[in-house]
């Protein structure tokens, strides 16, 4: 459950969340509520009695190019070991991310902002641990920038569970994907979304392939696989009011090794080979589907 989370975290960091939240003048305020009672452990279920890393609101400041964020907590906020948090920052020109990190007696502060031309570290200030506000300050590249999105992110690792409160919230919207288990290159596969949870209505973002594009954003989409292989099939779905669902599933595609000809051509020899062919196709496949498990 924690890698999940990790990896729709980084997701939601780099596309998702670009395009769900209306842009603002510059010089301005926005204040989000993220609700208070919605820390999530390793299992999935909310467990209200962690306080420490539940934050409840975000306040998001401009003034020319200066950024300052705010984090509201529901308990004081600790530099404890185990506490993790992240910062990221969407705007019409760049994405920036804030990192704190405290494991096993490492303690790491990291700073970094993605424009056309890369990525490189920025200096940025962290204050307020020991309260129940955390207050981050850096600068844009730019005073012409103007916000986009914005992702919070909390955890920590007890002696025996983990914990986490992200923004937005990523549990609230219970995602099912129905659809069949194996299929054939070039032929359309049916695919079903099902969303329950959050407000309606909702966003679909089908990936059916490695690269991060997206492929559908139909409820019921079909799609054509070109390759044989196995596949992931992602769904994330947006709510209207940010929240975010997802769910993955998997389908092994295989080749379609009739042609519909029954001519003599067929010698043993052929058959033979045509057989080791597939055996070795069908070997590939469990091997991969293994590894992968």
């Amino acid at each position: 459950m924690i890698k999940k989370i990790l990896i729709v975290g980084l997701i939601i960091f780099s596309f998702l969340i670009a395009a769900t939240c209306p842009v603002m003048a510059a010089d301005e305020t926005k204040v989000i509520s993220d609700g208070s009672g919605d820390v999530i452990d390793s299992s999935g279920k909310p467990d209200p009695s962690v306080i420490d890393i539940d934050f409840d609101e975000i306040t998001y400041q401009k003034e020319d190019n200066q950024v300052t964020i705010d984090i509201e907590f529901v308990g004081n906020i600790q530099k404890t070991v185990g506490v993790f948090i992240t910062i990221g920052l969407v705007t019409s020109e760049n994405e920036y991310q804030i990192l704190y990190i405290n494991f096993g007696g490492l303690e790491e502060e990291y700073g970094s902002v993605i424009t056309d031309e890369g990525e490189e570290e920025i200096d940025f200030t962290l204050t307020g641990f020991g309260s129940k506000k955390l207050t981050i300050k850096f600068d844009l590249i730019s005073d012409d920038e103007d916000y986009d999105s914005i992702m919070v992110y909390t955890g920590k690792i007890g002696d025996e569970n983990e914990y986490t409160d992200i923004y937005p919230n990523i549990l609230i919207v219970d995602v099912t994907i129905d659809g069949p288990t194996e299929g054939k290159v070039d032929e359309a596969i049916q695919f079903y979304g099902e969303a329950v949870g959050g407000t309606e209505p909702y966003d679909w973002e089908w990936h059916f392939d490695d690269d991060l594009e997206i492929d559908s954003t139909e409820q019921n989409p079909k799609f054509t696989f070109e390759e044989p292989g196995e596949y992931e099939v992602e769904l994330y779905v947006t709510d209207n009011d940010e929240n975010i669902g997802f769910n993955i599933t998997t389908i092994t595609i295989t080749s379609d090794s009739t042609n519909g000809n029954n001519d003599s051509d067929g010698s043993p020899i052929l058959l033979f080979v045509a057989l080791i062919v597939i055996i070795v196709i069908a070997g590939v496949a469990i091997l991969v589907y293994v590894i992968r498990r």
